[in-house]
């Protein structure tokens, strides 16, 4: 069991036998109280004109610029429950205090408080959970009173409850409130006005209001939505319900897409759409800091923060891609990808899996597949895959091999010949033929035998092969593509690592950390494409030179250290327009090739190894007796290790596979 360690970090699951269906999420970034320098709590978020996040965290309040955090301890030493930003003041409240922060002239943040200010005193203990901004006016509101502070005249108003006032809204100008045990009411020309005495409302924690089509929508804690109009109160009868009356909803919010985010108490967030249909639900198991939600923002570029009981999680719902969170290492490491047929499949070193396209089922393995894929093309309404051991057409989701010639790196139609393809090889370049209707092996094509990765033709018999560590050869193929008659090493471009070679709007382009060149069929080599390197490479460095091309969408994509780039056709001109998604190379970066994943289960040998034969799991599967744990303090499961490559246990209660906190730990440990 030695030979385990060779790699550099080892992670050991303990596991029983479950299906866990995988999700496909929107980014996520985490903060813990190390980043931030503060308390574990998060209570309340809001946004300022300048774009700075403000936070009221358990150790004051958290200032966020986009890099770097600072913390301003609260004026008393307390809880920071609420904050609010109202053009260059930053309100907040904790105990027994409130007031606001303004910036001086060194852009630091000073702070004066209001409630001195009061003629009255406060309520003993009185806390202030939240603050409003209406017109000239600035409500903060307690447990038991809604001070209405005026921001001209500095005067204040207050309301009084009897019974304890949980939350305060502002729903298009009105103010709305929840009394325990009396109901729901309105602040309206000065005077506060019932709008509901249902024993509902009376019993059940109003956690928000929303305004949907001329009607109040109330979200309860534990007891769903509810609807209130002039006939009274209607329950919004949706199948969410059944999950959301399971759960405890502390927070929630109303994103401009008509959806809604609800935080719960311990089971991370849920979003719903207009109609009240589960979309998705992300916990702590797929990324999240805590399972806990204090508090929800949607800042001015559309991210989700949420408040968390221990830490900040950001999630971006906008963006334009999402995350497939592998937690139990089914898949490996994935090198091709293709939507065909309404499945999306994906191509990995431990073989071929597919799944419907947009849905939240697991990946399933294709019988036959295993091993190394490289690629996957569809043709003539095919679906090829290029494997280590040759190529397999996929069909009904069943694997058939047509060509047994190892190492399929890429298959391409050829141009003219509809009945022919050409595919590179470890053993140089081979065609495919359709014969009956048929796609079979046809031949070698001698003459050449240099592993042919990337290759684009220039003309019908004529094509460019790129070999990152030999360089790049202009071949001349018989008319029958039997033999290369002619073969010539191109001079005009240099090999490198990374580089790649594409054909894109009957273009020819090579690539490489000198630049993107572009072949001049007039003067028979290539030159470089200043316009389009200048804006390949605009406010960012080279990482990949390697482009792939979408037939579909007519787009060229490339992959530099800060982002994803993606090249479409000018509408009025030949200039390529340029696109580009935030997402560095750190996000991208697999680091699967210096980790293995070992699964130890404590189940049963006769049900450890009918599972594990059912599913058809990859990668390493031990077994182990759970007395042999009683070291370790495994006494529930799953549980996550980590162990270095001098085989000493880094940590017994690693974090989930799927969060940023295990990738944090296992990069650290290799670049050690």
């Amino acid at each position: 069991m030695l030979n385990i360690f060779k790699k550099i970090a080892l992670i050991l699951t303990f596991l029983i036998c479950a299906n866990i269906k995988a999700q496909e999420l929107p980014p996520i970034e985490n903060f813990s109280p190390l980043n931030y320098s503060g308390g574990n709590q998060n209570w309340a978020i809001s946004q300022s004109d300048e774009n700075y996040i403000y936070i009221a965290n358990n150790s004051g309040l958290l200032e966020f610029n986009g890099e770097k955090w600072n913390l301003y301890p609260s004026p008393n030493n307390t809880i920071l429950r609420s904050v609010n930003v109202v053009k260059n003041r930053v309100y907040t409240g904790c105990y027994m205090e409130f007031g606001f922060w303004e910036k001086n002239e060194f852009g630091v943040l000073d702070y004066t408080s209001l409630s001195n200010t009061l003629k009255e005193d406060l309520i003993e203990d009185e806390q202030f959970w939240k603050i409003l901004e209406l017109d000239k006016w600035i409500l903060f509101q307690s447990l038991n009173r809604i001070y209405i502070y005026n921001t001209l005249d500095k005067s204040f108003k207050i309301i009084n409850s009897k019974t304890p006032i949980t939350k305060a809204f502002n729903i298009e100008g009105i103010i709305y409130f929840q009394k325990i045990n009396d109901g729901v009411y309105k602040v309206e020309n000065g005077e506060v006005l019932p709008i509901s005495t249902n024993e509902i409302f009376k019993n059940n924690i109003v956690v928000n209001i929303f305004k949907v089509k001329a009607k109040l929508l109330l979200q309860t804690q534990q007891k769903g939505f509810y609807f209130i109009d002039e006939d009274g109160e209607t329950k919004w009868n949706i199948e969410f319900n059944k999950i959301l009356e399971a759960s405890s909803v502390y927070s929630s919010i109303k994103l401009e897409d008509d959806s809604f985010i609800l935080g719960t108490i311990s089971n991370g967030i849920y979003h719903i759409d207009s109609q009240g249909n589960l979309i998705n639900q992300i916990n702590q198991e797929v990324g999240l800091n805590n399972n806990t939600v204090l508090s929800i923002f949607q800042d001015k570029d559309q991210n989700i923060w949420l408040g968390l009981d221990n830490g900040i999680s950001v999630v971006n719902f906008s963006s334009p891609f999402k995350v497939f969170n592998d937690v139990k290492g089914k898949l490996g490491s994935v090198y091709t990808s293709v939507i065909f047929n309404d499945y999306l499949y994906l191509g990995t070193n431990q073989g071929l899996f597919y799944k419907k396209l947009n849905s939240n089922t697991t990946f399933n393995f294709i019988k036959g597949t295993n091993g190394q894929v490289w690629s996957l093309a569809i043709y003539d309404n095919t679906l090829f895959c290029g494997h280590d051991i040759g190529t397999y057409i996929i069909k009904n989701n069943q694997a058939k091999l047509i060509s047994d010639v190892q190492g399929t790196w890429d298959i391409k139609p050829i141009p003219t010949q509809e009945n022919l393809l050409i595919q590179g090889n470890y053993n140089g370049l081979n065609i495919l033929e359709k014969v009956n209707d048929s796609w079979r092996f046809k031949n070698k094509i001698t003459g050449f035998d240099i592993s042919s990765k990337f290759f684009v033709f220039s003309e019908t018999h004529q094509l460019f092969v790129s070999h990152e560590y030999k360089g790049v050869f202009k071949l001349v193929i018989d008319k029958k593509f039997e033999k290369v008659v002619e073969i010539n090493e191109e001079t005009s471009v240099t090999k490198g690592l990374k580089s790649g070679l594409v054909s894109y709007d009957n273009n020819l382009y090579y690539s490489s950390e000198k630049g993107v060149f572009k072949y001049s069929k007039d003067k028979h080599f290539f030159e470089l494409d200043s316009l389009f390197t200048n804006q390949f490479f605009k406010n960012d460095s080279y990482y990949s030179g390697k482009l792939i091309t979408n037939s579909q969408t007519n787009t060229l994509w490339g992959f530099l250290d800060k982002s994803i780039v993606y090249f479409s056709p000018g509408i009025l001109n030949n200039t390529l327009k340029i696109n580009r998604i935030p997402l560095p190379e750190s996000k991208r970066r697999d680091i699967a090739d210096n980790v293995e994943f070992i699964s130890l289960s404590i189940d049963t040998e006769k049900a450890w190894k009918k599972y594990f034969e059912k599913n058809e799991v990859k990668g390493k599967q031990l077994q182990i007796y759970r007395n042999e744990l009683s070291d370790y303090m495994v006494v529930s499961i799953p549980r996550f290790f980590v162990i270095d490559k001098d085989q000493k246990i880094v940590d017994v209660f690693a974090p989930w596979p799927s969060s940023g906190k295990l990738e944090e730990m296992i990069n650290n440990i290799l670049n050690k």
